[in-house]
């Protein structure tokens, strides 16, 4: 009897697990887009082994770091509001962040399509890595269907291996985001 309940238990926390999209521990961050006004607001779980950085709270982006660790690589999400006449074209829109990013001029930035992957409700989508003067970058883009807002999710850092080997990471935050209504 005691088993059987306590495979009923396990069966319900990974059933919400599965529904929410994570089962960290830590309370989701909320996340308002960049630019015009929209009733979305984006809600991000930082990964296992991931907290949440404390830099300057910014309402357009969450950000965050491996748990003890002070520097680099960081772990972020930003989303941005698109305006009715923007033209979606998700080859470009890498480079597009990075220039926002980094604020440097496209001739400075270096921009690799290296795979793809399962990003659960949001289909598959490519990932990029890139190479600016303010440092290396993993990134997925996408705009979430029927929505208006683009998300970018982001590994940064000085060394382009040690974002790699945290990929798995990106990929973890970006299928546990969820879009909430103001």
């Amino acid at each position: 009897m005691t088993q059987l309940i306590i495979g009923r238990t396990l069966a319900v926390i990974v059933g919400v697990c599965f529904l929410l999209g994570s089962c960290s521990a830590q309370r989701p961050y909320l996340v308002e887009p960049i630019g015009r006004t929209t009733n979305v607001t984006v809600r991000v779980t930082a990964p296992i082994g991931w907290s949440r950085n404390p830099t300057p709270e910014v309402r357009y982006r969450a950000a965050f770091s491996p748990n003890g660790q002070k520097g680099p690589p960081y772990l972020g999400l930003v989303a941005f509001a698109l305006d009715d006449s923007y033209y979606w074209h998700q080859a470009q829109e890498p480079q597009n962040f990075l220039e926002w990013e980094t604020e440097n001029e496209p001739k400075n930035i270096t921009v690799t399509q290296i795979g793809t992957f399962d990003a659960g409700i949001y289909g598959t989508l490519p990932v990029w890595r890139a190479h600016a003067p303010a440092g290396d970058f993993v990134v997925t883009v996408f705009v979430p269907k029927g929505e208006r807002i683009q998300i970018a999710i982001y590994l940064v850092g000085p060394d382009a291996r040690a974002l790699l080997a945290r990929l798995e990471s990106l990929k973890e935050m970006t299928r546990a985001v969820r879009l909430s209504s103001k």
